[in-house]
C-alpha cells in the first residue's frame, strides 16, 4: 500500500475568503463578505473582529458575521448621529484590551465598545441601538483627531498615535500619547517634532518605538529609552522601514520597502543575511517559540530559532495571493496571514519530541528541506546528502547548510569523507569537493554527461566513484573500468562498498562485483543461481561474510559461495541496510517503515508500531554515539490530469486546489533521531 501523506503530521490550515471557507477540516461554499482589510483582531472566545476601508467593523464567529453598523456611540453624555455604520467605518487600528473590550480608531477619534456589548453577538444583533464611547480632538487632553495607531502596555495603558486637522488641507502631528483611562501625556518625538507616526510598537518594558516621516521616501526609528528619545537613525540608504518588531531579548528588527531586514546590535544597525526578493516587508513577528515569520510581497518567510527556512507562498498553500498585509498569532499559537483576499490561518505540524524518539524538520529546526539520501560520519557529528539542497552539516547541536546558494549543481546523489576531512559529493556529471570551507569542482577528460550516482573513499585514502562504469583515482589520474575492459555486467553503478578485505564491491542493476585489487569477479543470476537485482542493501558481519539485499531477496556471500539466505515478505524497496550489533538487519524500505530482520523473523517500526512520522523512509544511519538517525518523507503523488485525445484538459476546482496545495506543502522531508530501535 502507498504512504498515505495525510496520515503524517500536517499543518492546521484554516481559510476565509470569498469564495468558500475552509475551517475545522470541512469546505463550506460560503463567502467571507468583507475584503481589503484595515486590521483583523482575535478575542479570547474566538471571534474574529475585522475593519476594512469605506466598511463597518465586522464581527464573525461560528461561520456567521455581524456588523456594527447599529451602535451609538456616546459623546459628553449627547447622542452621535450615523449613517451606513456611522462610527465604525474606515477603523485604521483596532486594540482589544486586557479587559477584551474593543478599542479602535478612525478619522472621528479614539472608539471603545465594552465587551458586554458584544459578548452576546445574537443579542447585540437583536437590539443594534447599543452605547459605544468615543474620545475626540473635542476632550480635554486627547491630541488627535484621527487614530491611526493603538498599542496597550502590559500596565493597561493605550499608547497612541495619530494627528489633528488644523484646518481643512494642513495635518498636525504631535508625536505619541499615552492614556490611562483618565488622563493623557504627550510625548513629543525629539528631532522628529511634528512629523508624521507611521509604524508604532511597544518593547518589553512598554517604551515605545517609532517609525517616523523624514521626507517624502524616507524615514527614521526613534526609541523611547530612560526618558527621552534616542533616535536611531535611517537603518541604510535608499531604504525605508515598513516593517518593526522586538524579540524575546528585546532586539530591535526592521524590515524595509526593498526586502530588506535588520538588527538594531551594538548601536548600529546590522543586515540580516535573509534572501526575501525586491519589495515591501509588510510586517514582522516573533512567535512565542522565537521563531520570526515575516511577511513581504512573496508570501511568507519563516526562520526558526536553529536558522532554518521555510517559505508559505501562493503556489504552494492555501494563500490567495502572495501579498500579505499582516500577520497575527493568536493565543493558540496559530499564524494567521491577512491579504485582501481573504485569511488564511496556519499552525505548523506537532512532531514528536520526547526521551525516546526526537523529529527535526523545516518546521522546527535549520534542517534543510528535501529528501536525505545519505548520511556520513564527519568529525564530531555528521555529513548529510539532500537530493534537493545539497550537502547539511550536523555538528551535534545544530544543522547547517554547507553548499552556497550560488552553487548551481546541488542535487547531491553520494557523499564520503577521506583521511584529512575533505568531502567529495556526486552530482549529475561531475565530482564536488569539499575541504571544510570552499568548494571545487572535478571535471575529467573522459566526462561524457553521466551522473556520479555513488561515491567511495576507500581504507588507503582512494576515491572511488560510479560513473560510466567504476572509476578510481591515484592521486594523479582516473582509471575506468566498464563492461570493456573489466567484465562488468553492467556500466550502471548503484553503489559502492569496501569490505573488511579491502575489496571493492560495485552494486549494479543485474548483480555484484568484486575487485579485489586486480581482477573484477561479477556475480548475477546466470552466474550463481541467485537472484541479485538492485542489491542496493549491503552489509558485513562480524564473521566476515557480506549480507546483500533488494526487499525482496536477502543474499550471503561467505567469501567463496553466493546464495540466497532468505525470501523476504512484505519489505518491499530498500533504500540501504545497516547491521546491529546483535546481529539484527535494520532496513530502510520506500512505504514500510524501518524492516527488521533477525533469525528469520521480519518486524516493522512504523507508523503503528513505533509512531514514527512517516513510513517513507529514504536512509537508516547509527552513529558513534549509539543513536540512530532516519531520513524520512517523500514528495506526494500527483494526479494524472493529462486529457486524451481530442478532449481538453479538466479544470481544477477551487476544493480540488485547495486541498492539493495542503498536501503539497504538508509533505515535510525530516529526520528522527531515536535512542533505540
Amino acid at each position: 500500500m502507498p504512504l498515505s501523506l495525510w496520515a503524517q503530521p500536517k499543518a492546521d490550515w484554516t481559510f476565509y475568503g470569498p469564495k468558500f471557507m475552509y475551517e475545522k477540516g470541512a469546505l463550506v461554499p460560503k463567502a467571507l463578505n468583507i475584503t481589503g482589510f484595515n486590521d483583523v483582531l482575535f478575542t479570547k472566545d474566538g471571534t474574529i473582529v475585522m475593519s476594512s476601508v469605506e466598511n463597518p467593523i465586522v464581527f464573525f464567529k461560528d461561520g456567521k458575521d455581524y456588523s456594527t453598523q447599529g451602535i451609538l456611540f456616546s459623546k459628553e453624555k449627547s447622542k452621535v448621529s450615523f449613517m451606513k455604520g456611522g462610527e465604525t467605518k474606515d477603523a485604521l487600528s483596532m486594540l482589544i484590551d486586557q479587559k477584551n473590550n474593543l478599542w479602535f480608531g478612525t478619522s472621528k477619534g479614539l472608539h471603545r465598545i465594552d465587551y458586554a456589548i458584544y459578548a452576546d453577538l445574537e443579542k447585540m444583533k437583536e437590539t443594534p441601538s447599543t452605547d459605544g464611547v468615543r474620545i475626540s480632538d473635542e476632550t480635554p487632553g486627547m491630541p488627535f483627531g484621527t487614530v491611526t495607531i493603538i498599542r496597550e502596555g502590559s500596565n493597561g495603558h493605550l499608547w497612541v498615535t495619530g494627528m489633528k486637522m488644523t484646518n481643512p488641507v494642513k495635518s498636525e502631528y504631535k508625536g505619541v500619547s499615552e492614556f490611562n483611562g483618565t488622563e493623557w501625556k504627550n510625548y513629543t518625538i525629539t528631532g522628529s517634532e511634528g512629523k508624521e507616526v507611521t509604524k508604532m510598537i511597544l518593547d518589553a518594558q512598554d517604551a515605545p518605538i517609532v517609525v517616523t516621516s523624514v521626507s517624502l521616501l524616507g524615514n527614521t526609528v526613534s526609541w523611547y529609552k530612560d526618558g527621552q528619545w534616542k533616535s536611531l537613525g535611517s537603518v541604510a540608504k535608499n531604504e525605508s522601514v515598513t516593517a518593526l518588531a522586538t524579540d524575546k531579548q528585546n532586539t530591535l528588527y526592521v524590515g524595509t520597502n526593498v526586502g530588506g531586514l535588520f538588527a538594531w546590535k551594538n548601536e548600529s544597525w546590522v543586515k540580516q543575511d535573509i534572501q526575501l526578493g525586491m519589495g515591501d516587508v509588510t510586517d514582522i513577528k516573533f512567535d512565542q517559540s522565537g521563531n520570526l515569520w515575516i511577511a513581504h510581497n512573496g508570501g511568507i518567510k519563516t526562520v526558526n530559532a536553529q536558522g532554518g527556512e521555510y517559505s508559505i507562498t501562493q503556489g504552494n498553500s492555501p494563500l490567495p495571493i502572495n501579498t500579505v498585509k499582516k500577520i497575527i498569532i493568536d493565543a493558540d499559537g496559530r499564524k494567521w496571514f491577512i491579504t485582501d483576499l481573504g485569511m488564511v490561518g496556519y499552525k505548523e505540524p506537532a512532531f514528536p519530541a520526547d526521551d525516546a524518539m526526537k523529529v527535526f524538520t523545516k518546521f522546527n529546526s535549520g534542517m534543510v528541506d528535501g529528501a536525505i539520501g545519505q548520511i556520513i560520519n564527519y568529525k564530531d557529528g555528521f555529513l548529510m546528502v539532500n537530493n534537493d539542497k545539497g550537502l547539511i552539516r550536523y555538528d551535534g547541536k545544530s544543522f547547517s547548510a554547507l553548499t552556497p546558494g550560488n552553487q548551481q549543481e546541488v542535487a547531491y546523489y553520494s557523499a564520503a569523507t577521506d583521511k584529512s576531512g575533505n568531502a567529495y559529493m556526486g552530482t549529475y556529471r561531475y565530482l564536488h569537493k569539499y575541504d571544510g570551507t570552499n568548494y571545487s569542482k572535478w571535471d575529467w577528460k573522459d566526462d561524457i554527461g553521466k551522473q556520479v550516482n555513488t561515491v567511495l573513499v576507500d581504507s588507503k585514502n582512494t576515491v572511488w566513484i560510479g560513473f560510466n562504469g567504476v572509476s578510481k583515482f591515484n592521486g594523479t589520474t582516473w582509471h575506468n573500468f566498464d563492461k570493456k575492459n573489466a567484465g562488468l555486467s553492467s556500466n550502471t553503478v548503484l553503489q559502492l562498498f569496501e569490505d573488511s578485505k579491502g575489496n571493492i564491491w560495485a552494486i549494479l542493476p543485474d548483480g555484484v562485483a568484486k575487485y579485489d585489487g586486480t581482477t573484477w569477479t561479477s556475480f548475477t543470476k546466470k552466474t550463481t543461481e541467485v537472484q541479485l537485482r538492485n542489491m542496493i542493501g549491503v552489509v558485513e558481519t562480524k564473521e566476515g561474510k557480506l549480507l546483500f539485499t533488494n526487499g525482496y531477496t536477502l543474499a550471503e556471500y561467505d567469501g567463496t559461495t553466493m546464495k540466497t539466505l532468505a525470501t523476504l515478505k512484505d519489505v518491499g524497496d530498500v533504500q540501504n541496510m545497516i547491521l546491529d550489533e546483535d546481529g539484527t538487519l535494520l532496513m530502510a524500505t520506500k512505504d514500510k517503515g524501518i524492516a527488521k530482520y533477525k533469525d528469520g523473523v521480519i518486524s516493522f517500526c512504523d507508523q503503528k508500531t513505533c509512531k514514527l512520522p512517516s513510513n517513507a523512509i529514504n536512509y537508516i544511519y547509527k552513529h558513534t554515539d549509539g543513536t540512530y538517525w532516519i531520513s524520512c518523507g517523500s514528495k506526494p503523488a500527483t494526479v494524472n490530469t493529462m486529457p486524451q485525445a481530442g478532449q481538453a484538459a479538466p479544470a481544477e476546482s477551487a476544493t480540488d486546489a485547495f486541498t492539493r496545495k495542503v498536501k503539497e506543502f504538508d509533505t515535510f522531508f525530516g529526520l528522527i533521531q531515536l535512542n533505540k530501535l
